[in-house]
């Protein structure tokens, strides 16, 4: 019987941080002044990465690369924090805000604290 995996929403909210800045300068196309953001976990969705209005820049930029930067930000912090590896990717507007980051794998459990 497989164990059940449990990751920190502190840990892996503490390497999207880091992930979020680094991707952002190497897509200074799509991002070219940083934007208003926030790094973290957002519930109801379960979702890390970063969340903010969007920019003119961004609403141009093509879904692939979107998407790309959310690939991105979800190796970078799977190389930090293993058991996020499998979670996946994805870019979402919702109430006029953009999340661009990944949901955690569906068979972690995650601990706030």
């Amino acid at each position: 019987m497989d164990k059940a995996v449990s990751i920190s929403v502190r840990d892996v909210t503490k390497a999207a941080q880091a992930t979020v800045k680094k991707v952002l300068a190497d897509h200074k196309k799509t991002f070219p002044k940083k934007p208003d953001f926030r790094v973290g976990f957002f519930p109801p969705h379960y979702w890390f990465g970063f969340v903010m209005e969007p920019t003119p820049e961004v609403l141009q930029a093509p879904l692939s690369e979107l998407t790309s930067v959310a690939v991105e930000i979800k190796r970078f912090t799977a190389d930090k924090v293993g058991d996020a590896a499998g979670g996946r990717p994805g870019v979402m507007l919702n109430d006029g805000l953009i999340t661009v980051g990944f949901a955690p794998p569906i068979d972690v459990n995650l601990i706030e604290g």
